[in-house]
Order: structure tokens, then sequence, then C-alpha cells
């Protein structure tokens, strides 16, 4: 895919918005006043559960563009996640609450806080998809989903988290994960 990102968006400077990857476990940061990048040092124990982990059991190269505040920039009115991560048959989009109170806001504000993140995806989607046909390209890949990353200790299994990956799925025909990680298999 990435052949086809650096054609879609030729006339934009996205190398800035690229990192990657090939360790079988690394650490994605979204900071709240920067674009989301690939943590290459050590880190305190305690702010792993403000990064999302991304797991795969080779070597191969796993990319990440930064889209919110680096492909879109901010001052661009339009929703868009935080970022996209691929390998050669993988595509996800994801949208960073790890931040957010998400866990004390109760079913109403997790709901709320779950149909923006969903919105942003969407979004991103949609304007990847744009992007791709005004290119002459078909954006289709093996595999595509959606990841709102939360954090661990937030229950992600519950029946309301269920109906709305359903939902999400019926009408988007991608599926949605509410997780803290990526397993690239």
């Amino acid at each position: 895919m990435l052949p086809e990102i650096l054609r879609v968006f030729v006339g934009q400077n996205i190398r800035p918005c690229l990192d990657q990857d090939t360790r079988r476990e690394f650490y994605i940061d979204d900071p709240l006043s920067g674009q989301a990048y690939i943590v290459k040092y050590s880190f305190h124990p305690e702010l792993r559960e403000l990064l999302f982990k991304v797991q795969k059991d080779d070597d191969r190269i796993v990319h990440l563009l930064a889209i919110d505040g680096c492909l879109i920039g901010r001052a661009r009115q339009m929703d868009r996640c935080d970022f996209v991560l691929f390998d050669s048959t993988t595509v996800c989009f994801v949208e960073m609450k790890m931040r957010s109170e998400i866990e004390d806001e109760g079913e109403l504000g997790a709901r709320d806080t779950r149909t923006k993140a969903a919105r942003q995806i969407v979004a991103t989607f949609e304007y990847f998809t744009n992007q791709f046909a005004a290119a002459g390209i078909a954006f289709s890949y093996p595999s595509i989903e959606a990841i709102i990353a939360v954090p661990e200790k937030f229950p992600k299994s519950n029946s309301s988290e269920r109906i709305f990956a359903e939902k999400f799925l019926n009408s988007n025909r991608i599926p949605l994960y509410i997780d803290s990680k990526k397993v690239f298999e």
C-alpha cells in the first residue's frame, strides 16, 4: 500500500507523516498536541496505559501514516481519525481515545465518545476512498478494519460494545474493534 499512498498523495509532503517498524511488539503514542508516532525509546511502565500496542509474530514491516495533525492538518475542518496502520494485506484506521475519560463518563458519555470516534474513522475511510479514486486507484485491500483505541482497563466486551460494533459493520462493511492493541496475523 505504501507505493499507492505515495502516488495518491503525490502533491503533499507526506514523508513526515510516515513511520514504520519491524519489531514484533511496539507502541504508538498520540499526544494531545501533536501527531501520532511510533515510540522508539523506553518509557515508564505507567505510561503504557496511554499507548496503543502493535503485535505481530514476524519481522514484517508495519507502516504508520499519521492522519490528524499531519496528512490532514488540524486547521482543516473535517472529521478524521488519528492514524492508519498497514502492512501488505491489512489497512487499519485507528482513533485513539486512550487519554479520554471514557471509563469515567458512564454509559452515555462512552456512547458519545464511541459515536464521535466512529464518525472520525468513517470520514477518514471515505477521504481515502475518494482520494484513491481521484488518482485512478481502487482502495481495496484483503483486510480493512477499524479500531477505537481505549485503555486496557476499559471494559470492551459488554453487550453495548458488541451492538455498536455490529451496527458499524452493517453500515460501513468494515469490522470495528474497541481495544488497546492491534495484532497483525
